[in-house]
């Protein structure tokens, strides 16, 4: 159960609006100590995959060195799962992060464990290029970005860049996309910094990450955003008729979301319908082709509506118990 509602609170945190971790599903100062107790290394491990996953995400250096330590005490608990080659990963990705500022000693050391990092993602990537060689070369990119050896930058960014969007790894598409945007401006490019920063927006923006693009407006707006244009929406409905907006066409997309969601849910008055009628804006919306509902109860989690895209598909209002249930992977 733990391991369903760390999914669910990184997940709900990158969607919200807010550019802070919060506790709705998973508080860290409680839930830690009684997993400590419990001895289950696993949640540890996944926890503090999926934590440093954030923290690289929201580029937040300063808890990079901390994150890295943590994963690295508790990440033999998820040997045999994917989250063990995340952690990898991510480790090596933090540590590209925090290489800058370390004395030589420190520097010569985070290289080593990232060749070693990186022997053991390569034999990976051999037997399933589809969820590791996109990481491999990305890290790469990331390494001879520090070791300035920048010849060889532009090559694997633009590989992993590819491989990541043709596997449909959407959340990694999007990190490379910014990366090699910041590296870009870096270097001065700024048209290329432009394209690469306004491609990692839409591919955020797919994924569903609405905190990390409100950070990207802000720290790239200039790069990321075309002269603004104001639109006006009219003729939607009675909460929406003659609504002005300022911004761009990538901010209509939450609008007439808004205003789809209003017209719906302003005709339902019986709850089955209603609940089928957010799953199915939900999927539109995310362009899912699966999705549940799940309510907190305070004490254990339900789920109210799950299925396949199509009101037909969906059903709903069976309070299936979340911790029992099938449709969701623990």
């Amino acid at each position: 159960m733990q391991r369903t509602l760390i999914g669910l609170q990184i997940s709900y945190d990158l969607s919200n609006k807010n550019l802070e971790i919060t506790k709705l599903y998973f508080d860290e100062k409680k839930a830690i100590p009684s997993l400590l107790k419990e001895r289950d290394f696993v949640s540890l491990g996944i926890f503090y995959t999926m934590k440093i996953f954030y923290i690289y995400v929201f580029n937040d250096k300063n808890k990079m060195e901390n994150a890295i330590n943590k994963l690295l005490e508790y990440q033999n608990g998820i040997k045999g799962y994917y989250f063990y080659a995340l952690a990898n990963f991510y480790i090596s990705l933090c540590s590209i992060e925090i290489y800058k500022n370390k004395g030589k000693k420190e520097k010569k050391n985070i290289l080593k464990m990232i060749d070693k990092n990186q022997k053991q993602m390569k034999i990976w990537a051999k037997y399933c290029p589809e969820n590791f060689q996109h990481k491999y070369d990305f890290v790469e990119a990331e390494k001879f970005r520090i070791i300035e050896k920048k010849d060889f930058v532009k090559n694997y960014y633009d590989k992993a860049i590819k491989n990541a969007n043709k596997n449909q790894m959407l959340s990694e598409e999007a990190i490379f996309w910014e990366k090699a945007g910041t590296f870009y401006l870096e270097e001065k490019n700024t048209i290329l910094a432009k394209t690469y920063f306004q491609n990692a927006y839409k591919v955020y923006k797919k994924w569903g990450a609405f905190a990390k693009l409100k950070q990207l407006e802000k720290k790239y707006q200039n790069f990321i955003f075309e002269k603004q244009d104001i639109e006006t929406i009219s003729s939607t409905n009675k909460y929406a008729s003659n609504s002005t907006m300022i911004g761009t066409s990538a901010s209509l997309f939450d609008m007439e979301s808004i205003v789809k969601a209003n017209q719906s849910l302003s005709g339902e008055v019986k709850l089955e319908k209603l609940l089928k009628s957010i799953l199915m804006i939900i999927m539109e919306n995310a362009g899912a082709d699966y999705a549940v509902i799940v309510k907190n109860n305070d004490e254990n989690f339900t789920i109210e509506a799950k299925g396949k895209y199509g009101f037909e598909n969906i059903k709903v209002l069976q309070s299936e118990n979340l911790e029992n249930s099938k449709s969701v992977i623990m």
